[in-house]
C-alpha cells in the first residue's frame, strides 16, 4: 500500500499496512514526498505493486475528485492498473470514526489496464477511465 501517514495510524487495519513494509508518505512535506515516490517506482520496476486510493482521502459520501498522482506512478513505474472499486466499507467504517462494525464489504476488481508505453498524455484519459468504472460499478450497487 502507499498511503499517508493518517491511514497507517489507523488501528489494526493502518498498523498492518505498516508492520507489511508500505510505503508511507506525508504530503505537507514535499521532500519525504518526492523520496516515497522514488522509492514507489523503484517497487513498481520490480515487478511489485500498490494499492492506492486515487482520491487521496476517505470519503464521507459518493466519490471525491480524482487525482492524477496514482496513475503517472503507474505511468512512470510501467505497472498495470487493477482498478478496485470497494461497496459497503462506509457502513462497517463510517467516515470519522476509528472503530470498525460489522458488515459486508465487497471488492470489485476490475478488468487491469496496461500502461507499458504509454505517455503523460494519456493521464487524463486513464482517469477518465477509472472514474467510469467506479461510478459504473457503485451505480450497479444501487441497482442491486
Amino acid at each position: 500500500i502507499f498511503a499517508n501517514l493518517g491511514w497507517l495510524l489507523l488501528p489494526v487495519l493502518g498498523w498492518f499496512h505498516w508492520a507489511s513494509g508500505a510505503v508511507m508518505v506525508v504530503r505537507q512535506w514535499p521532500a519525504q514526498r518526492r523520496r516515497a515516490l522514488e522509492r514507489a517506482k523503484r517497487h513498481l520496476r520490480r515487478g511489485d505493486s500498490f494499492y492506492i486510493s486515487i482520491e487521496g482521502y476517505r470519503s464521507p459520501g459518493g466519490l471525491l475528485p480524482y487525482r492524477t498522482g496514482p496513475v503517472r506512478l503507474a505511468l512512470a513505474g510501467g505497472a498495470t492498473l487493477v482498478p478496485l472499486v470497494i461497496r459497503g466499507a462506509e457502513g462497517c467504517l463510517p467516515y470519522g470514526e476509528w472503530r470498525i462494525a460489522p458488515g459486508l464489504v465487497r471488492i470489485v476488481a476490475a478488468e487491469r489496464i496496461p500502461t507499458r508505453g504509454l505517455g503523460e498524455d494519456r493521464v487524463a484519459e486513464l482517469v477518465g477511465r477509472l472514474r467510469s468504472i467506479a461510478e459504473d460499478e457503485l451505480a450497479q450497487q444501487l441497482r442491486d
